[in-house]
């Protein structure tokens, strides 16, 4: 995929002024500003009119004292006697090190350094691209102050610093890329990741034939399409954009910039140097408005100190900082490198705020008091090891009664520290969230501890409101990566011998837990039935005392804060917000800048119901973020700080739907393992700068009142350059307008009379079957089929953290109402309850096409009680109905039929393309005889048809070589979606090899599995409500009793019963049709019947939990295949999906247990080099595992 080639046709730069300054008589007044970063230093003097005298950039290279008395003797010498410094300001990352060293007035953050000078070049300034040697940032400023801002993670790709190791690496001055990929023809599309596969793309365009200007110009781009979509997101671009900083040299980089945004881009004079005369100019500031005499130590001094570095290991605290030391000559040492701030800070007074974090960790800690059993010693009571991480944070008191009560001692793992996630960082085996990665550092630590047991329980689901649990919704969920926690350790860390607890625990169902779960944890550990009953009361009362206190500290939190005052609430899960290494001690920060920070749980989150506009936001976490942004918007006082991290699958949908709730700036912090501090302390004092200016500018307007109300950040925006109603959308970097508020616009619902099709996306062709099955109903139905444009729009219009899926299906809707009439289109998107993401594909897509203006398209998602408008229309919701269903059942089994044989015949077919012709002809026949008859005869009619194509098969020429088997497994839809996942299939048999998948047929078996469980969960949890309901004491302690009245019990269980006769009804009648139609193609096929759902359960369960979604299934076919004679295994994901990449971490294990090879590919849509060399690497193994087995 290429882009058109670039020029710049509306953007402006500004040149800077080249005749030398002209002293006066007398000393000139100077103020000097230094920006300190990891790549430059530059120094700069400005006069008292703000007219640049000199300016200096030059390299820190890891020396930033050096670099700056470089700095400053070099201004020193174009300066000599002819000023009288008055005043000196620093910024950068190594700001306060510099200050300190040459005795600053100021220092301030680069966010409001680079805005001061922008916004003194030009006041109408609205929005500022910068991008330096490793950061970048996003400011958006209104009447000359910043109001938001966002800066880059950790990757580096978007960055000035990626650029020149790319020039380098093709022999290249960075001073002549820019003019090389302006006479680029075609760029290339090299994608918008991370370094390294960027850098893996680059190479491998270039081994093709890539001319070198049509890599430089697809990297112009690329650095664009980074810094939009991973920095600036869906904040408000506003009408005047300045481009700042040393890559605003790269006049292709300016292009890349115009043809995204399509607008025009102004470099202002001095770009490079903008974040130092920002420094300058608030020195000025400063030392004019508190009539102060400066604190520089002059030219002079500051070339003459004599320092010496060194550094030591402070051993304080478990992380072991390594703290670098300036040791001066008559001074004070400086010291920076610490995590804490220890010693930079030594002697700082510390504010008396209250510290709510510590607060909320004492009565973790503290809710359950500890009373040893009589005749139990501590010093005999065997240990439970519970890693300090994930829900410990909130189930601590909990699980504390229940083993102490049990006579065992509960030990945490050490708090979160660099050894632990060092340790843990190296123990994973596969990609995952930071905080999980940490996890596996903290199972170490208990390791080292010797405890006897180690605790890793699989929380289901966690307590919820009651409107969170109703219909096919179970459960409010933690992420898969906590279900699945054992999981992963067993497979990273080998525990030896030390017994790992993996209960399973429904908290959603307390009488189910308290009676099934938790008694048969606690007797398997050998205590009575009576004592676990003592143990489960005192946990949950233990458990009750800490939400009780949480409500009671908030409360009075909340009561405290003054009318005027600002809290910050942390709006983030608590295991990222309350572990201190884990969120960079983000609370603790702010708390030093002098603001109120308060944990998320200290609001009243359970008092919102969200259940109307969010029927099936089923993640708990994700309930109590949303909740928290309506009291936030209530309170003029609060001001959110969002905490995610890199991958974090959840926070993809989440954060966005937050982003769009919340009506008021708020900090988004993403950290991993990469994060550095000074990253952080800098979008801190960035974004309470932002406050304060949002908050001094109300003043002035003398609407202070009214700040909780202002529409302040991304979503619909309203633009503050316009005077008019309209609202600004950003989308992808562009921007469009509309005169509808978008909130107020009822959701679209489908109608018959308005004669639409529904698109229907393809996953295999079984879903061409959905298709005919409309059909046979009257409903006009088309298939939705990717390509290159349908991945430029899903790219386009998301932001790339999503699943690969997710983009794909958003692209293919995108692309259609482009190309077609909007008013004639409806689309099918398919609705699950959680924990994966699917299940919020539909509610995302339908905000995103409203965005684009597409106000009455309907996207009609299955199982969502929103769209039985739909089932309504057509009359679907009763006979018709199960018609409908049946031909789909039908339609599946018969097309995985067909589809099996087809991949057991093509890889040896004599002549090309003859299998493929005999299996689209079948195909066919069947869709037709789904759409054309009643569901009644099509039974019969399909066996016929099978039984026809199993002839037509067996006379196909073939050469029954022998080649190696390979098993496909992973994510459903990458799995069966060819374009999605490179076409790997017939990749696979191109390279020698025949190729086995599961079948379509296995997900509702799987889902009707899973429905089984979940309904005996839910009507024991009824058995024992009812039970205690008669109970004389059952229903009266505090512990046991039900909200619910005996009528809603009964009317439940009964319900239940029902729903458990037809969910077992179906699940034997989808059996009995799979095996009427494997039964035509008896004795031609390898694997004559499919395994059941139960039996691949079976061979996970010793991996991974049975019902554990897709990753069970991947699981337990892969042993199935390794059991049956498969030569090897391919595990395809999208980038980051959760329970794809459990599957790779337990891939190790299974891969040394059955010596089978295996590899793991993820797929995000852009071309990865390395791809084609590791599927040829593993067909020669493959291939050596065939000829071992002989």
């Amino acid at each position: 995929e290429t882009f058109e080639a670039l020029s710049i046709k509306k953007s402006v730069l500004l040149e800077d002024k080249d005749s030398q300054y002209k002293f006066g008589p007398g000393k000139t007044e100077v103020y000097i500003g230094i920006d300190v970063g990891s790549i430059s230093t530059n120094v700069v003097a400005i006069d008292s009119d703000k007219n640049l005298i000199a300016k200096i950039y030059l390299r820190t290279a890891g020396r930033p004292i050096e670099a700056v008395r470089k700095g400053i003797s070099d201004i020193a010498e174009i300066l000599r006697d002819r000023v009288e410094i008055k005043g000196a300001g620093t910024t950068g990352s190594g700001r306060y090190l510099t200050g300190d060293f040459v005795g600053a007035d100021i220092v301030i953050n680069e966010i409001t350094a680079q805005a001061t000078a922008a916004a003194d070049i030009d006041h109408e300034v609205d929005t500022i691209f910068e991008i330096g040697g490793q950061d970048s940032k996003y400011i958006s400023l209104e009447d000359g102050v910043v109001v938001d801002f966002e800066m880059n993670k950790v990757c580096a790709a978007g960055t000035g610093s990626f650029l020149e190791e790319q020039s380098e690496r093709f022999d290249i001055k960075i001073e002549d890329f820019g003019d090389i990929a302006l006479n680029a023809k075609s760029p290339l599309n090299l994608g918008e990741r991370c370094t390294v596969f960027m850098e893996t793309n680059v190479y491998s365009h270039y081994q093709k034939g890539a001319k070198v200007e049509d890599l430089m110009s697809g990297l112009a781009y690329s650095i664009v399409a980074n810094y939009i979509n991973r920095v600036v997101g869906r904040k408000k671009i506003g009408k005047k954009i300045f481009f700042q900083g040393a890559v605003a040299f790269n006049r292709s980089v300016i292009a890349a910039f115009e043809s995204y945004i399509g607008g025009k881009i102004i470099v202002p004079p001095n770009h490079e140097v903008t974040g130092a005369i920002g420094a300058a100019i608030r020195a000025m500031q400063e030392v004019k408005e508190k009539s102060l005499a400066t604190t520089f130590r002059g030219f002079d001094e500051i070339s003459q100190i004599k320092y010496a570095q060194s550094s030591f290991e402070c051993k304080g605290c478990p992380n072991h900082c390594e703290i670098k030391k300036i040791s001066m000559t008559g001074r004070p040492a400086l010291f920076y490198g610490g995590r804490c701030e220890k010693y930079e800070k030594a002697g700082v007074k510390t504010n008396n705020i209250p510290d709510y974090f510590a607060m909320r960790e004492e009565l973790l800690m503290n809710s359950y008091k500890q009373e040893l059993p009589e005749n139990n010693s501590k010093d005999k009571r065997k240990t439970v090891g519970m890693p300090y991480a994930m829900l410990t944070f909130e189930f601590y008191p909990f699980w504390k009664a229940f083993f102490t009560e049990l006579g065992f001692d509960l030990i945490l793992s050490d708090k979160t520290n660099k050894k632990i996630i060092n340790d843990g960082v190296q123990a994973a085996v596969a990609e995952t969230c930071f905080p999980m990665k940490a996890t596996l550092g903290h199972v170490m630590n208990l390791m080292e501890k010797g405890v006897d047991y180690l605790f890793l329980p699989t929380t289901r689901d966690m307590p919820t409101k009651k409107s969170n649990i109703k219909g096919e919704r179970t459960g409010s969920y933690p992420c898969p990566f906590i279900q699945g926690t054992w999981s992963i350790v067993k497979a990273a860390i080998d525990t030896g011998d030390i017994e790992i607890l993996t209960p399973i625990i429904n908290f959603s169902y307390k009488e189910y837990a308290r009676e099934v779960q938790l008694m048969k944890l606690g007797t398997g550990l050998g205590g009575s039935r009576k004592a676990v009953r003592k143990a489960t009361d005192e946990a949950y009362s233990a458990q009750s005392r800490f939400y009780s206190g949480l409500k009671e500290l908030g409360s009075k939190a909340l009561s405290d804060l003054g009318e005027n005052e600002t809290a910050i609430v942390i709006s983030s899960r608590s295991y990222n917000s309350c572990d201190s290494a884990i969120s960079m001690d983000v609370p603790k920060k702010l708390k030093g800048l002098g603001l109120k920070v308060l944990p998320m749980d200290f609001l009243p989150v359970k008092e919102v119901d969200l259940s109307k506009d969010w029927p099936n936001l089923y993640w708990e976490f994700g309930d109590r973020i949303l909740s928290a942004a309506e009291i936030i918007k209530k309170d003029h006082r609060l001001y959110p700080t969002y905490i995610t991290n890199f991958g974090c699958g959840p926070d993809s949908f989440i954060l966005q739907y937050f982003e769009r709730q919340m009506d008021r700036p708020f900090l988004k912090l993403e950290v991993d393992e990469h994060s550095a501090g000074a990253g952080v302390i800098t979008r801190c004092e960035a974004f309470i700068d932002s406050l304060t200016n949002l908050k001094n500018k109300e003043k002035r307007k003398g609407k202070a009142a009214d700040a909780g109300k202002k529409n302040l950040t991304p979503g619909a925006i309203k633009d503050p350059v316009n005077s008019g109603n309209k609202n600004v959308l950003l989308h992808g970097g562009k921007i469009t307008e509309t005169d509808i508020d978008i909130s107020s616009v009822p959701e679209a619902t489908f109608k018959r009379d308005q004669g639409r099709t529904i698109y229907i996306p393809y996953m295999s062709d079984s879903a061409i079957v959905l298709k005919h099955a409309f059909r046979s109903a009257g409903i006009d139905a088309e298939m939705l089929y990717s390509d290159d444009e349908t991945l430029k729009w899903g790219r386009k219009y998301t932001l790339g953290k999503e699943c690969y899926p997710f983009i794909i299906t958003t692209g293919d809707i995108i692309k259609t109402l482009k190309n077609s009439d909007p008013k004639k289109a409806a689309f099918l998107m398919p609705q699950t309850n959680g924990p994966c993401r699917f299940g919020q594909y539909n509610k995302m897509q339908k905000i995103i096409i409203r965005e684009l203006g597409y106000y009455d398209v309907p996207i009609i998602a299955p199982g969502a009680p929103e769209n039985s408008q739909f089932y309504q229309e057509y009359d679907m919701q009763g006979r018709r109905g199960y018609d409908i269903l049946a031909k789909i059942i039908f339609g599946m089994f018969a097309v995985d039929v067909l589809n099996k044989a087809l991949r057991q015949t093509r890889p040896y077919e004599k002549q090309k393309g003859s299998t493929e012709k005999i299996y689209e002809q079948h195909i066919s026949r069947i869709c037709s005889c789904i759409e054309n008859n009643n569901s009644s005869v099509i039974s019969g009619k399909i066996t016929s048809i099978l039984s026809m194509a199993r002839i037509d098969f067996e006379k196909i020429p073939v050469v029954r070589t022998k080649k190696p088997l390979v098993g496909i497994v992973g994510e459903i839809f990458v799995r069966n979606h060819p374009y999605s996942n490179n076409d790997i299939i017939r990749n696979v048999e191109a390279l020698g090899g025949e190729v086995d998948i599961p079948t379509m047929g296995e997900w509702p078996e799987h889902t009707t599995a899973t429905r089984r469980i979940d309904i005996i969960t839910q009507q024991t949890d009824l058995f024992y409500k009812i039970i205690k309901y008669f109970s004389p004491n059952g229903n009266g302690s505090e512990l046991t009793r039900t909200t619910e009245s005996f009528g809603e019990l009964m009317s439940g269980f009964m319900g239940g019963i029902k729903f458990f006769a037809t969910n077992r009804y179906f699940e034997r009648y989808i059996a009995r049709c799979r095996k009427s139609f494997e039964k035509p193609f008896k004795g031609f096929l390898r694997d004559e019947h499919e395994g059941n759902v139960y039996d691949v359960w079976d061979n996970a369960e010793p991996y991974i939990i049975k019902w554990f979604g897709e990753a069970a299934l991947s699981v337990g076919k892969s042993i199935e295949w390794a059991k049956g004679g498969a030569n090897g295994i391919v595990n395809v994901l999208p980038f980051t999906c959760i329970p794809g990449n459990i599957v790779n971490a337990i891939s190790k294990s299974i891969k040394e247990d059955y010596h089978i090879p295996w590899l793991n590919l993820a797929f995000d849509g852009l071309e990865q080099g390395t791809t084609e060399t590791r599927l040829e690497a593993f067909m020669y193994q493959a291939r050596q595992h065939m000829k071992s087995k002989k």
